[in-house]
């Protein structure tokens, strides 16, 4: 079976200010060819992706020169926290109080560092670091690739991928006024895009999800109550799932899964296959920086 590839949106820097936005979150959906528009920011046609389930497990890779593999795994679950355990439901009108019904668990494993699934042996959902070798373009900060089914938008694998090197100065720390890119600003809007969310509208633009980004800033490292209202929607609070944090297919730290066919997301390698109606599709997110920002950046091959 043939899977698609594609990227979906990028985020690009950008000079913005931070006054609060209306609640108007977007979701990403099915509906691979959704282009969005200041008319349309959000899709309303496709089915929206979610998890089926009320946890999932995810694992780092490895570490970097400049993030240890103990402070990335850290600054991971610090960040998929705020998106779960931390937010609030009742910040978004007509929700009760609580917590979204999903919880992210970072495991002490390792993983496979190609962003792939793997339809017929093992999984990791995973983050990889890339000091060199970056296998995108440069101006490419970090690519969610997310792979669900056609029909249902059931997610069945999340990874991440981080440009770690040497022209991408990362930070753990305080950026505020300095030439370095917040590493939990990074971490926060892609597990955003994981968890099944897509970018917010452009009038929102103190949100976690907001598609434009520039050294310095720090102001995406915290859901904003419009993140929290569509984490939240995905995600209800007391929906009635079971907690497995077992990836789709088994658990498989490396790539390939251990078995003999696998379907590998590369972000930028982008392959259009027909498969049937109820086969999966990979769809990645990019995460751009580029000097001159203003600007979104599509891409998209055969």
């Amino acid at each position: 079976m043939m899977v698609r590839f594609f990227p979906v949106a990028a985020m690009v820097l950008g000079v913005m200010s931070l006054s609060r936005g209306a609640e108007a979150f977007c979701r990403t959906t099915t509906n691979a060819d959704f282009v969005a528009t200041t008319a349309k920011p959000c899709d309303d046609v496709g089915t929206p992706l979610a998890w089926p389930g009320a946890c999932v497990g995810m694992v780092v890779a490895n570490g970097s020169k400049q993030v240890d593999l103990a402070t990335a795994r850290s600054v991971l679950q610090q960040e998929l926290d705020l998106w779960t355990t931390a937010a609030e439901c009742s910040v978004c009108t007509g929700m009760p109080a609580g917590h979204p019904s999903m919880k992210v668990t970072v495991g002490t494993a390792g993983g496979c560092t190609a962003a792939e699934y793997n339809q017929e042996s093992g999984n990791s959902n995973t983050v990889s670091y890339f000091d060199t070798g970056w296998p995108h373009a440069n101006n490419v900060l970090a690519l969610t690739t997310v792979t669900y089914s056609k029909t249902s938008g059931q997610i069945f694998d999340a990874d991440i991928e981080v440009n770690s090197g040497p022209s991408i100065p990362l930070t753990v720390g305080d950026p505020t006024g300095l030439k370095v890119y917040d590493l939990l600003s990074i971490l926060a809007h892609e597990s955003g895009h994981v968890l099944g969310l897509s970018h917010t509208q452009l009038a929102n633009t103190d949100a976690t999800m907001y598609p434009k980004y520039e050294q310095g800033q720090s102001f995406m490292r915290t859901p904003a109550p419009d993140d929290i209202c569509g984490i939240c929607t995905v995600y209800p609070v007391g929906r009635s799932a079971t907690c497995d944090p077992t990836p789709h297919g088994g658990y498989s730290s490396v790539c390939g899964g251990g078995g003999a066919t696998s379907t590998s997301g590369g972000g930028c390698h982008c392959d259009v296959g027909l498969g049937h109606d109820e086969g999966p599709v990979t769809m990645t997110t990019t995460f751009v920086l580029t000097l001159l920002g203003a600007a979104w950046i599509r891409r998209r091959k055969k």
